[in-house]
């Protein structure tokens, strides 16, 4: 099993086509922290990939109640609100779209793997 991270997206739809056609859905789960933007780009992600999908708001997610109705049209697309706590094969995972929060949780311990997004920098800290 993977887990894809992907965020801050900004309906950037042909980024996201690429990033897509290089996931395998089958099995697999997908994180998305945050800033879709529009619907449209929801949209695009879950009809794309037809694993698990799960979502924290961004502060570029206006139009929540247009996202909610959308993703309610796919069964497979969480949306967790502003932070996640989700347990994939025994993996305790938090999320945020904001890194003081995710370092907050890295620091309360009792997880194996924080996600962020936001600041649109790819960080690995063990």
């Amino acid at each position: 099993m993977k887990l894809y991270v992907l965020s801050d997206i900004h309906d950037n739809v042909w980024a996201l086509e690429r990033a897509l056609k290089e996931m395998d859905s089958n099995n697999n789960h997908l994180l998305f922290l945050g800033d879709f933007c529009a619907p449209f780009t929801l949209v695009q992600l879950a009809e794309e990939f037809s694993g698990p999908i799960h979502v924290v708001w961004g502060n570029n997610d206006g139009d929540r109640w247009l996202l909610t109705e959308q993703a309610s049209n796919f069964h497979h697309v969480n949306l967790h609100g502003e932070m996640a706590e989700i347990c994939i094969e025994s993996s305790i995972i938090k999320a945020s779209h904001y890194p003081e929060v995710a370092k907050s949780f890295a620091e309360a311990g009792g997880v194996n793997l924080v996600c962020y997004g936001h600041d649109h920098r790819f960080n690995d800290r063990v």
